[in-house]
């Protein structure tokens, strides 16, 4: 989602210099990768031993798992269904082929394995500046986790950040949960407030999030 609104911005801004535009879109794909690669190496030096629950699938917190068990650390990674669209049965199938001890389970069971998670771990489909867009079922998540004492992760890069409130712009369309006709809420993304939201790593590393919020 943001990734695609800053190279939209690039798009517009440099739309009568082919060379300019060009030039802008190169880097702006470079600094991300790199921005990605920093990201993923503070969260895996970050992330503690244990259970971690996750929701959805997130390229970069999928890459932290990965690189945080290489270094030989012991993780046991819980994995919703995340319905509609099941990305976390793919994320759980990920993490299977990469050796990591994996158990998938549905969207509401995900509520009694947070109590016994050391984190709840998320991506970010962007970092606006009321709170995290992420798929939706994560604000419950993040809510009970709060409640139970556990800390909400989310792994990012700087151009996931927004300079925009949450609208229903950001609800996105979920893929339909049955072709039955029946009325479905096609809602994909919900927002995370920031004070839900322990921390957010970037390529900076670790900041509280308030700190990425509007407030900064």
């Amino acid at each position: 989602m943001a990734p695609l609104w800053h190279l939209n911005q690039l798009v517009r801004q440099h739309a009568e210099t082919p060379d300019r535009l060009r030039r802008a879109l190169k880097e702006f794909i470079a600094d991300m990768h790199a921005h990605e690669e920093l990201a993923i190496t503070y969260a895996a030096d970050l992330l503690p031993e244990g259970m971690v629950l996750t929701h959805s699938f997130s390229s970069l917190v999928f890459r932290s798992l990965v690189r945080a068990h290489r270094q030989g650390k012991r993780l046991r990674v819980i994995c919703t269904a995340s319905l509609p669209g099941g990305e976390g049965i793919a994320l759980a199938k990920a993490l299977q082929r990469e050796s990591l001890e994996t158990l998938l389970v549905a969207d509401l069971q995900a509520f009694a394995w947070l109590r016994e998670s050391n984190l709840l771990l998320v991506g970010a489909d962007a970092l606006c500046l009321d709170g995290l867009v992420h798929k939706v079922g994560t604000r419950p998540l993040a809510y009970f986790a709060r409640t139970v004492g556990v800390p909400v992760w989310s792994v990012a890069t700087s151009e996931k950040r927004l300079p925009l409130s949450w609208s229903e712009m950001m609800w996105g369309e979920a893929p339909p949960l049955t072709k039955q006709p029946l009325p479905q809420d096609p809602t994909l993304y919900d927002l995370t407030e920031w004070t839900l939201i322990t921390a957010i790593i970037t390529e900076q590393g670790a900041k509280g999030a308030w700190k990425v919020g509007a407030r900064e």
